[in-house]
């Protein structure tokens, strides 16, 4: 059991520096495709093939979130490098976005394996009081901080699962912007695996499941 957990980390190890190196190059050539759109067949052949390695690496360790992105980034440059005319900087733009989410994803992942945390900024003071069923956490500026330094609200953990990519997308999506630490996996033997290592405040199920109806 060490020698498998040992074994994992390593693999993880590898990947975050695979991350840290094909991923930043991926995003600096997206970058100049956006400011500089030629030679682009060229360029979106060899990013193609930066994503794929990244999506093949993740669909091996598991990181579902992070292979569905790669899996989007890779299947986006192979289709421009496939094009008859270049394709145009708002193009590439949006889809410099989506390599961002998923250097985020990815390094969030790596975190979760290796045990890293990242320390919030400690707040002066938080006032707490309850109304109904919820907790309003009223955050305060000190006056010696910037606008910008609020303090961090607690975040609710939420698991969702579904063998269907759109609909994990459809979610994750609408997830994005809310205070929510959620997790995707595509089978609810996945969805095992995570619950065994974290607790969840939601688990939500696709009632479709390949597996069996998550009542089952």
């Amino acid at each position: 059991m060490v020698k498998v957990l040992k074994d994992k980390k390593k693999e993880v190890k590898e990947f975050r520096a695979l991350l840290k190196g094909n991923g930043e190059d991926l995003k600096a050539g997206c970058i100049r495709l956006v400011e500089k759109n030629k030679p682009w067949k060229r360029q979106c052949k060899e990013l193609y093939k930066t994503a794929a390695l990244i999506r093949d690496k993740a669909r091996k360790l598991k990181f579902e979130k992070v292979r569905a992105l790669s899996q989007k980034v890779a299947k986006a440059f192979k289709q421009y490098a496939a094009r008859k005319r270049a394709p145009r900087s708002e193009e590439y733009s949006l889809l410099l976005k989506e390599i961002e989410r998923l250097l985020r994803f990815g390094h969030k992942e790596c975190d979760k394996i290796l045990g890293v945390e990242r320390k919030s900024p400690k707040p002066k003071k938080v006032e707490v009081r309850e109304c109904k069923e919820k907790t309003i956490y009223k955050e305060l500026l000190s006056e010696d901080k910037d606008d910008s330094e609020l303090v961090p609200k607690p975040e609710a953990k939420i698991l969702v699962v579904s063998d269907t990519e759109r609909i994990r997308d459809e979610i994750e999506g609408y997830l994005e912007d809310q205070p929510f630490d959620s997790d995707y996996v595509g089978s609810i033997l996945e969805a095992v695996g995570y619950i065994g290592r974290k607790y969840y405040d939601l688990i939500i199920f696709d009632s479709e499941l390949k597996e069996g109806k998550a009542s089952d």
